[in-house]
C-alpha cells in the first residue's frame, strides 16, 4: 500500500505502479483492494481488458463495497460494453450499496446510450448530495456537446456555488476552456480561463494556456513539472505532447504537432485529447485519409469518454475529412449526424454555421 501511494503519487512511473499492484494481487489473491487498485490503474491507461478481468475478481472476492461495481462498471463502459456496464451498475443498486460514484457512472452509461431519461434520473438522483456537483459539471459538458453554451455555463456556474461551501475554487474552469475552445468560442474560453484560481494547475490548464496563445506560461509550469517529476509516465508522454501539439497548432504547424504527438500512442484512448488534436492537425495539412482513421477512433470507442464534447465534434471533423478525399456522400451523413447532435444549439454558433455553408456546397451527386 505504501508503495502504491508512492508511485501514484510521488514517482507517477505507471510501469512501476502496474508492476507493484500485479505483485500486490500474486502476494495476496484474495485481497479485493488489490484487484481494484490494479483495475483503476489499468483503466487510467486505457487498458480496458486488463481492467475488465482485474475488475471482475474484486467484484467476486467482495460484493459489498460500492468501489468494486465502480471500476468493474468503469473499465465494460469504457471497452464499450454498455449493457454489461449497466448490469453490474444495477447490481449495486440492488444490493444498496450504490453512492455518489456509481450513480455518477450511471449517469455516463445513459449518456453513452443516449438514453436521456435514464440520465435525467441520475441527476434527480444526486440532488441535495456531495455528488451533485460532480454530476452538474458533467452535465454541462454533455451540454457543451450539444452547442448549448448558456446551458453549459447555467450548471457550471451551480456546480461552483456548491463547491464554494466546501471551500473550492473553481477546479472545472480549465477543462471547460478547452471545450470551449474545441466549439470555436475562444472569447468564452478565455472567459473561463479567468476563472481558473491563483495557483492551480493541471495538464488542461497548460494546454488551454498554449490554445489561448500564452505559450510562455504553459512552458513554464510543462517545464517545471517535468523537472519535479520526470518519472512521471503520461506528463512525459501525453500531456507534454499535448501542450507543444496546442502550441504547433496555434503558430499553424501542423506538422509539428502532429510529431509531438507519437508519444503518446501506447495511451491515446484513455481519453478522446490526443486522436482528437491529432486529427485535426492532419486536417490542418489537408491530409483527410489519415484524419478520417483519428476522428473514427473518438466515434468507434465512445465508451473511453461518453460526457466528451469532442464526440459529437468528431461527426463534424469526419464531415470535413471526407469532404477532402472527395467522398461526398460520406461527408454529406457525417455531417447529418453532427447536425443531429446539435438539433438544439444556442443559435448563431459559429461552427454550426460554418458546417451548414460547407454542407450546402457539397455536391449533389
Amino acid at each position: 500500500m505504501i508503495q502504491a501511494r508512492y508511485n501514484t503519487f510521488f514517482t507517477k512511473d505507471v510501469a512501476e505502479g502496474l508492476r507493484n499492484y500485479q505483485a500486490w494481487t500474486q502476494i495476496y489473491p484474495n485481497d479485493a483492494s488489490a484487484w481494484a487498485n490494479l483495475a483503476n490503474d489499468e483503466s487510467w491507461i486505457g487498458r480496458y481488458p486488463e481492467a475488465i478481468e482485474a475488475g471482475r475478481r474484486a467484484l467476486a472476492i467482495d460484493p459489498g463495497i460500492e468501489g468494486n461495481y465502480v471500476v468493474l462498471a468503469r473499465a465494460l463502459l469504457h471497452a464499450g460494453r454498455l449493457d454489461e456496464a449497466q448490469n453490474v451498475a444495477a447490481q449495486a443498486v440492488a444490493r444498496h450499496v450504490d453512492g455518489d460514484d456509481l450513480h455518477g457512472l450511471l449517469y455516463t452509461i445513459a449518456v453513452a446510450r443516449d438514453d436521456a431519461a435514464g440520465a435525467a434520473r441520475e441527476l434527480s438522483w444526486a440532488q441535495g448530495k456531495p455528488g451533485e456537483r460532480t454530476l452538474l459539471t458533467d452535465a454541462g459538458q454533455v451540454a457543451l456537446g450539444h452547442g448549448q453554451t448558456h446551458a453549459a455555463q447555467a450548471m457550471f456556474d451551480r456546480a461552483e456555488q456548491l463547491g464554494e461551501r466546501f471551500g473550492l475554487g473553481n477546479i472545472y474552469a480549465a477543462a471547460n476552456a478547452r471545450l470551449l475552445h474545441d466549439l470555436g468560442r475562444d472569447d468564452l474560453a478565455q472567459a473561463s480561463l479567468a476563472q481558473v484560481p491563483p495557483g492551480y494547475d493541471s495538464p488542461d490548464y497548460r494546454v488551454a494556456l498554449a490554445e489561448q496563445g500564452d505559450a510562455a506560461r504553459a512552458d513554464t509550469l510543462l517545464d517545471a513539472d517535468l523537472k519535479k517529476t520526470p518519472t512521471d509516465t503520461l506528463l512525459t508522454q501525453t500531456f507534454a505532447g499535448q501542450v507543444r501539439g496546442a502550441e504547433a497548432l496555434r503558430r499553424g504547424d501542423p506538422k509539428s504537432a502532429i510529431t509531438a504527438l507519437q508519444a503518446a500512442t501506447p495511451y491515446e484512448l484513455r481519453t478522446f485529447d490526443v486522436p482528437y488534436m491529432r486529427a485535426t492537425a492532419y486536417l490542418a495539412e489537408n491530409d483527410g485519409a489519415r484524419a478520417a482513421v483519428e476522428f473514427r477512433k473518438v466515434l468507434d470507442n465512445r465508451g473511453v469518454d461518453a460526457l466528451s464534447p469532442l464526440y459529437p465534434l468528431s461527426h463534424l471533423g469526419l464531415a470535413r475529412a471526407l469532404r477532402l478525399q472527395g467522398d461526398a456522400a460520406g461527408a454529406r451523413r457525417a455531417y447529418q449526424a453532427f447536425f443531429h447532435d446539435w438539433r438544439d444549439a444556442d443559435p448563431g454558433m459559429p461552427l454550426l454555421s460554418a458546417a451548414k455553408a460547407e454542407y450546402a456546397a457539397l455536391p449533389t451527386r
